[in-house]
């Protein structure tokens, strides 16, 4: 019956998260054919569905079995009078995964290129989804060596998402990384450690922040604290040393290399 497509659906990404990806697309495919048959097949359920079979099968490195059912759902999707834009470009940034796989980087970047666009209209410039395909578009280069076109579209990426988010997130630190990298694979080294030093910084301010919040809990007795605030304070102590040796790491590293500079100009 169509009240067991919600079970259906849930049973596949509890299979999922598991690791049990065979029985997650028997469940999936159960899901879609019953959505078939009682919404048709240009219902956006239908097209999640057909997306849903498709990533399985190219985790499964089955990539042609994973084209056709992309491209089914893109064609269906394309066939309605109003498409869902989100869901067109989420259509194109799994063909260029599989492209990629296939190792078509010309079809990967024009799926990107798309998904851009869509993602343009949708989100706008300034979000957190379209710095995400920037960064892909820039796996894209990096993988086929194209490090000066991966550089630019990771800059991109880093634009936008400090624009919308900490200067501290986990993604903006990861990008600082591969820039620098990418900086250090051109040869332009100043700027590499330039781009690493930045990175640093934003780390000690962030230790010093979480620092602050943690003094200023200051609990009389471990006696007076509720469980719950207890975990708590454990938990921001162990991220605020965590910060902390992460940032002297990089100041280590980023001296180390400073020496090394200075010591190569002496000799010279």
């Amino acid at each position: 019956s169509f009240d067991m497509v919600g079970v259906y659906d849930v049973f596949g990404d509890i299979y999922c998260e598991k690791g049990k990806h065979q029985e997650a697309l028997a469940n999936y495919k159960k899901a879609f054919e019953i959505k078939v048959a009682k919404l048709g097949d240009k219902h956006d359920d239908v097209v999640r569905s057909y997306m849903r079979i498709a990533s399985l099968y190219r985790y499964f490195q089955k990539y042609e079995f994973s084209m056709r059912y992309y491209n089914m759902a893109l064609n269906v999707h394309l066939r309605k009078v109003l498409p869902n834009k989100e869901i067109l470009g989420s259509l194109y940034e799994g063909l260029a995964l599989v492209f990629l796989n296939m190792g078509n980087d010309g079809d990967s970047l024009c799926c990107y290129t798309k998904a851009i666009e869509l993602s343009f209209n949708t989100f706008g410039k300034v979000h957190p989804n379209t710095a995400k395909i920037y960064e892909s578009m820039g796996q894209v280069h990096k993988h086929f060596k194209r490090n000066r076109e991966a550089l630019k579209c990771m800059k991109k990426a880093l634009e936008i998402r400090l624009k919308v988010m900490e200067s501290s997130h986990p993604s903006i630190l990861s990008l600082y990384d591969t820039i620098s990298a990418l900086y250090r694979e051109l040869g332009r080294n100043n700027e590499a450690d330039a781009v690493l030093q930045k990175a640093s910084l934003v780390v000690a301010e962030r230790f010093w922040k979480s620092i602050s919040t943690v003094g200023s809990i200051r609990p009389k007795r471990s006696l007076d604290m509720h469980e719950s605030d207890k975990e708590e304070t454990k938990e921001s102590m162990e991220d605020a040393l965590g910060l902390r040796k992460k940032s002297e790491e990089m100041m280590f590293n980023f001296k180390q290399e400073e020496m090394k500079r200075n010591l190569i100009t002496m000799l010279d």
